[in-house]
């Protein structure tokens, strides 16, 4: 620090002394005095500006270390669902864990099915797909009226400790931040919990333990084969979108609470499976954005999350049609559930 407060005093000094040498006699002492006395001012100033950052350096620094002290101490604890021995290097991470046409599978297909958007949902059953966005990912057939379109092949578990083990520390992390909060904003933050959600989905958060405190919810993410493999090795990744100029609200991992949004990030053709995975996802304290914002890599301050809705424009200066829900680092969420889909029209 000794650096940083007296790097500048030799061209002061030479300064003051350059000066005195040039001044008239009567004038040689003011000057002197004057100059040192910059001398001195410059010193201090630098000292107390280098003592601000060293104060707020390690004021972060003290709240880092309660942070990752309070997640380090909080009980590590595998879903009592999951199978086998984690310690295995040779064990699969995905398991197929469900009876083909079984209950878990029934339940999940209904919850895609319930979870289509009800503009999109009103606008197909209208016989007007022109008017959804969802239509043309749907494989929408104008002469048919029903709306029950997603038909679930096989459903596996996603079953990465390591990658779930970093998540419970993140969400241990945010649980301790949300605590802190005053009750009126805390229960803000807990009625916009349930306000879009299925059903059933908001059962399974509560029988598979997700951290209300901490705002964690049961999410779509869809994505495509070519992506799947390193999903399962490392989960959902934000530097996946770090080129993608789609992500107009930032360069973050997406998820949605319909299906037919999750839907329009698989590959849209009418051959290959739909994967859209059930995510755990830590919202927190989540800021609603008014616009686009390209080039936002992180949360505001004082936020974990972003989320978009109606009340949001989108890029072409429109109302948001789908509710979007936006983290910005990969330790943020898991993907858990993996749903293999077929777009297939049909009577309920």
């Amino acid at each position: 620090m000794l650096g940083v407060l007296v790097e500048d005093a030799p061209n002061c000094v030479l300064l003051a002394t350059s000066s005195f040498l040039s001044g008239s006699s009567q004038d040689k002492k003011a000057q002197m005095n004057k100059l040192l006395m910059a001398v001195v001012k410059n010193i201090m100033d630098k000292g107390k500006h280098a003592m601000d950052i060293i104060t707020e350096d390690n004021r972060v620094l003290k709240r880092k270390i309660e942070e990752l002290t309070a997640a380090s101490q909080a009980p590590f604890k595998l879903p009592y669902y999951w199978d086998g021995d984690h310690a295995s290097s040779n064990r699969p991470l995905l398991r197929d864990a469900y009876l083909p046409e079984g209950h878990n599978q029934h339940l999940a297909e209904n919850m895609l099915n319930d979870c289509i958007n009800p503009k999109c949902n009103e606008n197909m059953r209208n016989g007007d797909p022109l008017r959804s966005i969802c239509a043309q990912h749907l494989n929408y057939d104008r002469g048919l009226q029903m709306t029950c379109p997603f038909r679930i092949i096989k459903m596996e578990r996603l079953e990465n400790s390591e990658a779930f083990q970093r998540f419970q520390m993140h969400e241990a992390i945010v649980t301790r931040a949300m605590e802190k909060l005053p009750q009126r904003e805390l229960d803000q933050v807990m009625s916009q919990r349930q306000s879009s959600s299925s059903g059933w989905l908001q059962k399974l958060e509560m029988k598979n333990d997700l951290k209300q405190m901490a705002n964690t919810r049961y999410l779509l993410h869809g994505t495509k084969q070519e992506h799947l493999s390193d999903i399962i090795k490392k989960g959902l990744r934000a530097g996946f979108a770090r080129d993608t100029s789609a992500c107009i609200y930032g360069k973050g991992i997406y998820f949605a609470d319909t299906s037919c949004k999750a839907n329009q990030y698989t590959d849209n053709n009418n051959t290959s499976e739909k994967l859209i995975l059930i995510c755990r996802v830590v919202l927190g304290r989540s800021k609603l954005l008014p616009g686009c914002d390209r080039e936002m890599r992180n949360a505001p301050e004082g936020y974990h999350s972003c989320h978009v809705n109606e009340l949001t424009l989108n890029n072409a200066n429109i109302p948001q049609v789908h509710n979007e829900y936006i983290v910005y680092n990969d330790i943020e969420c898991y993907p858990e559930f993996l749903l293999r889909c077929k777009i297939d029209w049909h009577d309920p």
